[in-house]
């Protein structure tokens, strides 16, 4: 007995101590320091309390991870210039500038803390700067002038997400020995409304000795958008640099006229020196081939630049979808909205290595098929429709609908002719981004018809009309009408001329009885049928007494 409570004694300690170590630690998490001041001290001096410098140093002094946020009084943006490269980040830390008041979180490509390099002359070397600092985030800031951005060293399963990195002289992002990160939803060497500034980056992404790297998504802002860097937009160096997935990223007029691969280029073995598909048709529907089981994803591209008359692979300007290769490695992927004269592509095989662009292929249109059905006689006057069917193209397509006569073009395909004659009928689509124009013409005779002549053709109907009486105790009598000639269907309307039989209700019935009558004098009973072209006959049934 004694030694289960000793037992239960020592789980009761442990559980105590586990509990107390994780407040210990979410405590420690949550050390803040706010900037509330976009001052620097001279040269890189003392700091003062609220200055941005200060934080990072209080930062490096605490044990375990802590958040720097944002206060600053006074209207946004908010720019901080350094006077001095700011300290090495040497600890897990949460800089986020969403947390200044004025950041609009539907607005992410428009941040309001602002780190500036320029100084007077001269840009500081180093922005922001992440040393074995494992599992540090960046949110929310625009980092803009010094000679290299951003950069993590030995910092693994960091994250980079939504902030504007442009006008640096050499590198917007360096990740050296750093593994498992994100970088997701960044504005590089560009802004949201994709300025090309005069100082560019050399290259945009600079990635060596870093594996399993996550660069890019295609869910709605996951995307980097790279842009007018004077040499590669990312660049994988092989030692090893292996498994880094490069997903839905934008990438527009990056420039290296010494090599071929503006995007994303592989050096050596990097990402496992992984090999691009290739585009075989091109379409609303595309297709292509690569290693088995491969991952494809397509980009529209508005084709090459000057240094890559034919290639065709310098621009990635719209993610279009993701496909997978079969075990004989072909694909084929349905696009429904084709904006841009060229298709490129990039293959990342089950370990995430994701190749470089494959050469571009110019799209080819589909064939618009146009058919126009009409009906098999048209009068003057008559509400006429025309249809057209259509193959194949995907999308919103504008028809244009010309009558042949005189008539203004319309987008309707209804239409009624005011004077016999012959027309021709065309019908034009104009050019969309998925289909070549098309046109298709039809002929057609509008005659003169006639009003119907009731006249002119012979009666419409012959009646025969029978009356049986009930049997008791008075009588019930029963007409019924049979009706031919003219054209069916018909209709009936019955009526009692005679005051004297009690009234029958109109009906539409072939039969009608009605309501029990004394014997007495004679009475007459009417019927008017009418056929289906208007013209009418009254048959009168003339009843005796019995």
């Amino acid at each position: 007995m004694k030694a289960t409570k000793n037992k239960n004694l020592s789980k009761w300690f442990t559980l105590m101590f586990g509990l107390l170590m994780l407040l210990s630690f979410n405590n420690k998490a949550q050390s803040n320091f706010v900037v509330t001041s976009i001052t620097d001290p001279a040269g890189g001096g003392t700091s003062v309390p609220g200055q941005l410098r200060w934080a990072i140093e209080q930062a490096n002094l605490v044990t375990g991870p802590s958040i720097i946020s944002f206060n600053i009084v006074g209207t946004a943006p908010f720019t901080i210039t350094p006077n001095a490269t700011l300290p090495v980040i040497v600890k897990s830390v949460y800089i986020d500038g969403t947390t200044q008041p004025g950041y609009n979180f539907s607005d992410p490509g428009n941040p309001v803390i602002i780190i500036d390099g320029t100084l007077t002359t001269t840009a500081l070397v180093q922005g922001l700067a992440f040393n074995n600092a494992s599992g540090s985030k960046l949110t929310g800031i625009y980092l803009r002038e010094f000679v290299n951005g951003l950069s993590l060293e030995f910092s693994n399963n960091c994250e980079i997400t939504n902030n504007v990195i442009n006008r640096m002289n050499y590198v917007s992002i360096l990740m050296s020995s750093s593994s498992f990160c994100i970088i997701k939803g960044n504005y590089i060497n560009t802004d949201k409304n994709l300025t090309a500034f005069s100082i560019k980056s050399e290259e945009g992404l600079f990635i060596t000795a870093s594996n399993d790297n996550i660069i890019g998504g295609t869910n709605c802002g996951e995307a980097n958008t790279f842009a007018y860097m004077g040499s590669e937009a990312i660049d994988n160096y092989p030692s090893p640099g292996q498994r880094n997935l490069y997903s839905g990223n934008i990438f527009l007029i990056n420039d290296a006229n010494y090599n071929p691969n503006y995007e994303i280029l592989l050096r050596g073995t990097g990402n496992g020196g992984k090999t691009y598909p290739t585009i075989v048709t091109t379409g609303c529907t595309t297709s292509g081939t690569s290693q088995a089981n491969d991952v494809i994803q397509v980009f529209g591209s508005t084709g090459s630049n000057a240094d890559d008359p034919t290639n065709y692979r310098t621009n990635a300007n719209v993610y279009m979808g993701k496909t997978n290769t079969d075990a004989n490695g072909n694909w084929s992927i349905a696009l429904s909205d084709v904006k841009y004269p060229y298709v490129i592509a990039t293959a990342t095989n089950s370990l995430n290595n994701t190749s470089e662009f494959c050469v571009g292929k110019v799209i080819t249109k589909d064939t618009l098929k146009l058919v126009i059905s009409k009906p098999s006689s048209i009068c003057v006057g008559e509400n006429v429709t025309f249809e057209n069917s259509i193959s194949k193209c995907k999308g919103t397509l504008n028809f244009s609908w010309n009558f042949g006569d005189g008539s203004p073009i319309t987008s309707t395909s209804n239409h009624i002719y005011t004077s016999a004659g012959t027309y021709t009928v065309s019908v034009t689509v104009p050019e969309s981004n998925n289909c070549a124009s098309k046109s298709a013409t039809s002929v057609i005779t509008v005659a003169q018809c006639a009003a119907f002549d009731c006249a002119a053709v012979p009666p419409p109907c012959t009646l025969t009309a029978s009356a049986v009486p009930s049997l008791s105790p008075s009588y019930y009598w029963s007409f019924s009408v049979t009706a031919s000639g003219g054209t069916p269907p018909y209709t009936y309307l019955w009526f009692n001329p005679s005051a004297n039989l009690l009234p029958i209700s109109n009906t539409t019935s072939t039969t009608v009885t009605t309501a029990p009558a004394p014997i007495g004098p004679a009475y007459q009973i009417s019927v008017t049928v009418t056929d289906s072209n208007g013209c009418t006959v009254t048959k009168l049934i003339d009843i005796g007494t019995s």
